[in-house]
């Protein structure tokens, strides 16, 4: 088993470019470049993470998801973070990879929605309007 977990970990490490994020296909069918390469310390924690997640140590995972959000401010990264933070722990450990995903995803509802929702969970009223208001000018 250790072996298995050294393979993969050696095959992430020599991928060329690797990214976390959206790698949407084009209409001509070539892929766009990765948004963001991570560097292996990076690389380590997503893949601990999801180790983690898979043999049922949220824990781990949550540890290495929220490091990793803050490490890379990428918003698919944090994203997780946030889906992890809420179903392992509490809406306050959720609070900052949200805030991480809403400041970079600002087009998007679902993060602007969740920052808003867990500043008021939070009782941060005043701190929720800037997201309350992304979302009226996302969804008019």
């Amino acid at each position: 088993m250790k072996h298995t977990y050294l393979g993969i970990l050696l095959l992430f490490l020599t991928v060329p470019q690797v990214s976390y994020g959206d790698n949407s296909v084009s209409t001509m069918g070539t892929q766009n470049k990765p948004k963001k390469q991570f560097d292996s310390k990076t690389l380590d924690a997503l893949l601990i993470a999801e180790m983690a997640a898979s043999r049922g140590n949220p824990n781990l995972a949550l540890k290495n998801y929220l490091e990793a959000a803050e490490r890379t401010r990428d918003p698919k990264v944090a994203e997780r973070a946030t889906e992890f933070a809420l179903m392992f722990s509490n809406t306050k450990t959720a609070l900052k990879p949200a805030l991480i995903w809403a400041e970079t995803a600002p087009n998007s509802s679902m993060a602007q929605t969740t920052a808003a929702a867990l500043l008021l969970d939070a009782g941060q009223v005043k701190e929720s309007l800037p997201y309350l208001a992304k979302i009226q000018s996302i969804n008019p």
